[in-house]
């Protein structure tokens, strides 16, 4: 099947991490598994974000949230895609990261 997910992050806000050079681990905030692999962490968020879009390589995402404090929340929009022109894909202040691309640096 080429169906993949279009998912478009509005915002988001988890508890910030205490260090900036800490990681995010996805049982703190928002994780979104958009591999065809649901057993590899995906991309994790803690603190704010805004305007995320991800093509998934597949025909699911696996989304976890973990609400922490009163104010977190999050504001996502999804559809199927079936686009061959549609690259799998992750999007962030105006710059495409190709998970392609990551997927082939992980094969070892």
């Amino acid at each position: 099947s080429k169906t993949k997910v279009y998912v478009s992050i509005t915002r988001v806000q988890t508890r910030e991490r205490k260090d900036k050079g800490d990681v995010c681990l996805p049982h703190l905030g928002f994780e979104i598994r958009y591999l065809n692999d649901k057993g590899i962490t995906g991309l994790s968020l803690c603190g704010r974000y805004n305007d995320i879009v991800i093509v998934s390589q597949g025909p699911e995402v696996y989304i976890e949230y973990h609400v922490l404090d009163s104010n977190n929340y999050f504001v996502l929009s999804y559809a199927d895609t079936t686009s061959n022109f549609t690259e799998s894909k992750i999007t962030y202040e105006g710059k495409n990261f190709s998970i392609n691309n990551y997927i082939k640096k992980l094969n070892f």
